[in-house]
């Protein structure tokens, strides 16, 4: 029986997760009403999820 195990991650990465996830939020934040006001604009509630998806996508490139 061969036992593997997953890599974990340590507290300085999620940390730093942690970071980039409440500036993301904060930024999503800041521009929710420019968003809703400015017809130029309304595409900007999608950029969050496309960058999630782009980074989804291109995951093994980037952490190679």
């Amino acid at each position: 029986m061969s036992t593997t195990s997953q890599p974990r991650l340590d507290k300085t990465t999620l940390g730093l997760f942690g970071i980039i996830v409440g500036m993301t939020a904060l930024t999503c934040w800041d521009q929710w009403n420019i968003w809703s006001t400015k017809n130029d604009y309304t595409f900007g509630y999608l950029v969050p999820f496309f960058s999630a998806y782009v980074l989804y996508e291109r995951w093994d490139e980037l952490y190679a």
